[in-house]
């Protein structure tokens, strides 16, 4: 699998097109932010003993991979819709505008925990191999 598949997959997962983000009218995630994603978890995921070295092609779990890069754009996003909420009022209304943060926090959390918890259970069944001889 490519990177631009991969992306093409995130974006898939996270409906992240223009025609569907019918508030945004683009995409939420630039193809740069949605690649450093997918860096930072392959990152993680080599670094956490045991040290691997897996690039996208013999990621154990493609599936986990989306995940994790999902969460780590939306948390992004989470940090920048943060950092522009404004609370508007006029006339009696009151709006919040860009107050997507804690919606996103939600999310992110789900899917760390999801990516996280398969990721332990993984290298610890490589470091049981490891020890057992298995494999």
């Amino acid at each position: 699998m490519t990177l631009e598949e991969l992306i093409t997959k995130i974006r898939d997962f996270l409906r992240d097109y223009s025609e569907l983000n019918e508030l945004l009218d683009a995409r939420e995630n630039s193809d740069e932010l949605l690649k450093m994603s997918v860096e930072f978890i392959l990152n993680d995921f080599n670094q956490q003993p045991p040290i691997t070295n897996f690039d996208i092609d013999g990621f154990p779990s493609i599936p986990h991979l989306i995940m994790g890069a999902s969460a780590h754009a939306l948390q992004s996003a989470m940090v920048w819709y943060s950092r522009n909420r404004i609370n508007i009022s006029d006339g009696g209304i009151s709006l919040l505008y860009k107050d997507k943060a804690g919606e996103y926090a939600n999310i992110v959390s789900g899917f760390m925990e999801q990516y996280t918890r398969w990721k332990m259970m993984y290298k610890k069944g490589m470091n049981l191999e490891q020890f057992y001889g298995i494999g």
